[in-house]
């Protein structure tokens, strides 16, 4: 139940960071980081019947089995098999890595590992995509959204009306943010939001096309800047904030 992907995109999330600097944890060395990638199928092994050679997919960390208690739950996606586990670095098959140099074997990371030109993982890790769907762009879809997004969504559930406060506009930041940009009812409390932590940060954001929704002209006195990772600003003095 494996398949071997080729890695087209891949980025750096702050956890491949942590994991490498090996504060307070005992590492697993040596090993390929990675976990945040898009790519295609390049070849699948036994058993593997939903994916094929040339798929798009995406790498998940926390995979589903499909068949354990959590899988066929709707309130969880911890699955019983393929559930996040840093300190695993080899295949569930056999308990072998499939990554080695000169005999001598490479780890894998959240049975991962996307910071290599291909890398193999459990066919329950992968999701297949819309082959239209740019790959430089949704690779992000594999960590950094879906943990913003999904915990909003999936696990805080914030009801309409509900004042909220995101603290920090990486990618994980702005996903949360997305939740209230498909509610228009809650659009008044997200420039709410985004005016009272602009008055102690340059909001750097992403130039996705959907964030032009915004009325930026209507955040009176801010310093909402709609740019790109390659034309910051240079952030303001920090100020009190108040909610």
């Amino acid at each position: 139940m494996e398949v071997r992907m080729k890695i087209l995109f891949t980025s750096l999330c702050h956890t491949d960071v942590y994991f490498w600097e090996a504060k307070g944890q005992e590492p697993v060395f040596p090993r390929i980081f990675g976990h945040e990638a898009a790519g295609i199928v390049e070849s699948v092994g036994e058993g593997v019947t939903d994916l094929a050679p040339g798929d798009h997919v995406l790498p998940v960390f926390t995979g589903e089995c499909k068949e354990c208690i959590h899988c066929l739950s709707a309130e969880s996606n911890m699955c019983t098999l393929l559930r996040i586990d840093t300190d695993r670095g080899v295949m569930l098959a056999d308990g072998q890595s499939r990554f080695s140099i000169n005999g001598q074997p490479i780890y894998h990371f959240l049975g991962t590992s996307t910071f290599s030109e291909y890398t193999v993982v459990h066919s329950g890790c992968v999701a297949k995509i819309n082959p239209l769907a740019p790959l430089d762009k949704v690779c992000i879809l594999s960590c950094g959204f879906c943990t913003g997004f999904g915990a909003t969504v999936n696990v805080a559930k914030p009801p309409k009306g509900s004042t909220v406060a995101v603290f920090g506009l990486g990618a994980v930041g702005l996903s949360v943010s997305f939740f209230y940009l498909f509610d228009s009812i809650s659009m008044r409390l997200l420039k709410l939001l985004l005016l009272k932590l602009s008055r102690y940060m340059s909001l750097y954001l992403i130039d996705f096309r959907l964030l032009k929704v915004l009325d930026i002209q209507g955040l009176r006195g801010s310093l909402v800047s709609i740019s790109t990772l390659t034309d910051l600003k240079k952030p303001r003095s920090l100020e009190s904030l108040s909610l």
